[in-house]
């Protein structure tokens, strides 16, 4: 199974048992999901399910898509939720929180088709800057076209990119081919030499990259508003 759809299957069975939903027909019927299309997923005959299907099927049992997906739920208490100490909420030494100047270096497109229209610029220097909490010496901030992770990520809104940290799956990246081509996903997992990537937007198939023609993947920090650009 690809996507991990055997932990998904994992997961999906024990949180069935948690909440006494006793059959895959009568899920089907409570997520308003076809029945047989709910057999193949769990029987691992889709092997990419489509986002959205797997947000659903996660509302349902209220955990996050992520966690269905990538963590072992059938773990005791890791679907439930925890309670947090009233001393972390409202600790005695609040953290510092420090902005820094984060230059913009372009465009990218948010999906196929796009390329990342980069200047020369001196080091730390750009067209204009983002306020962005980040501790990334490198840190770039990047404004985003189209429209493939919507609604997470809107067209014109920009996102902060930070290529010393790393990245798991389930986290969105910025990733430039050897021909220029830039896209945002989710990066999923990387097997037999190929990258699997899925747009937010369920309307965009999932993307799979032979991972030596990937110039460049890097960790996407936040999403920036426009109300936190500067243009000097």
């Amino acid at each position: 199974m690809n996507l991990g759809t055997e932990k998904l299957k994992r997961n999906i069975n024990s949180l069935m048992s948690n909440k006494q939903v006793k059959s895959v027909a009568e899920l089907s019927r409570r997520i308003g999901m076809p029945q047989p299309t709910l057999h193949r997923m769990l029987n691992g005959e889709v092997k990419s399910p489509r986002l959205a299907v797997v947000q659903n099927i996660a509302k349902f049992f209220n955990v996050e898509a992520n966690d269905l997906l990538y963590k072992d739920l059938t773990l005791k208490d890791n679907h439930q939720p925890k309670e947090i100490p009233q001393t972390e909420i409202f600790p005695d030494k609040p953290i510092p929180l420090a902005f820094t100047k984060v230059p913009m270096l372009g465009t990218a497109q948010l999906g196929g088709g796009g390329y990342w229209d980069l200047q020369e610029y001196a080091v730390g220097q750009g067209d204009g800057y983002v306020l962005w909490p980040t501790k990334d010496k490198d840190a770039f901030a990047l404004k985003c076209q189209g429209d493939s992770m919507m609604p997470r990520i809107q067209h014109g809104e920009f996102v902060v990119v930070e290529p010393n940290r790393g990245y798991k799956p389930g986290d969105e990246v910025l990733v430039q081919d050897e021909q220029g081509e830039v896209m945002i996903k989710i990066f999923l997992f990387q097997k037999d030499g190929i990258v699997n990537l899925l747009s937010v937007n369920s309307k965009h198939a999932p993307t799979r990259l032979d991972a030596h023609t990937i110039k460049k993947m890097f960790y996407v920090a936040g999403i920036v508003k426009d109300s936190l650009y500067y243009p000097d």
